[in-house]
């Protein structure tokens, strides 16, 4: 967020303002959903484990990644591998 605010020109709480003003989630809710979707994507398509999984989706700790998941979906990743892969 910071990095995006500084190359809009505008301060970090004005961006945040508007980006939820426009899409009704916040930053943070959106890059979560989005590293969600890559997640199921990268499980399903494919049979990386889960450290390279975490990795493409933008996360450094596979095991902090499968809590978010988990939070998220309701299963951990190789739950959601199984049932959908």
């Amino acid at each position: 967020m910071e990095e995006i605010a500084e190359k809009l020109h505008v301060t970090e709480e004005y961006l945040s303002t508007q980006f939820r003003k426009e899409t009704g989630r916040t930053f943070t809710e959106t890059i979560r959903g989005y590293r969600i979707e890559r997640i199921k994507e990268l499980l399903t398509a494919t049979n990386w484990k889960l450290t390279k999984i975490a990795e493409l989706a933008g996360y450094t700790d596979p095991k902090y990644m499968s809590r978010v998941f988990k939070e998220e979906t309701g299963m951990l990743p190789l739950e959601y591998r199984k049932k959908n892969g």
